[in-house]
């Protein structure tokens, strides 16, 4: 996840936290076994966890106070 943020005046920041689900049936589950969910800037915050086998993902974030947020980029990698 590469987060955009637009500080230190700008409206756009990177988030507090987020955390990753995928859909299973009907319903939304977090991912398992997870490494991190990093919001740092200028850089690629890298996550692994349990492979999952699923159509959709979601990201859910939770804002800085008086911000909005934005993704500049998110890349799913699948490793061996």
């Amino acid at each position: 996840m590469f987060w955009f943020d637009y500080g230190p005046n700008g409206g756009c920041r990177a988030p507090q936290s987020w955390k990753l689900f995928c859909r299973r049936g009907e319903s939304w589950k977090p991912v398992e076994n997870t490494s991190g969910f990093g919001t740092q800037l200028d850089r690629y915050n890298r996550s692994t966890f349990r492979r999952v086998e699923t159509t959709r993902l979601r990201i859910e974030v939770q804002l800085q106070p008086n911000y909005s947020g934005s993704i500049l980029e998110w890349k799913i990698l699948e490793e061996e």
